[in-house]
């Protein structure tokens, strides 16, 4: 599974923007970095920072057969949050 992950300030900030601008009104808002990262991936990259090897293990009932993915989509956007 892909996710697009957030800082909480930068989706409040999305949140009070959002509901600034009329254009907005009655709009589906999908906040996000644009960036996609895998479950496996960040706990990896979490395991490494940590200084520790991370071992995944998996069901074979839970895994979709396709690939989930959770990702904003950015072509629309005029703005960028800071961090």
């Amino acid at each position: 599974m892909a996710n697009d992950l957030n800082y909480v300030a930068n989706t409040v900030e999305g949140f009070v923007l959002s509901a600034s601008i009329r254009e907005a009104i009655g709009q589906t808002i999908n906040l996000g970095s644009g960036r996609e990262v895998g479950i496996g991936e960040l706990a990896k990259l979490i395991g490494r920072l940590v200084g520790r090897e991370i071992s995944i293990e998996t069901e074979a009932e839970r895994v979709r057969q396709t690939e989930a993915r959770s990702i904003a989509s950015l072509p629309t956007t005029r703005w960028h949050g800071s961090s």
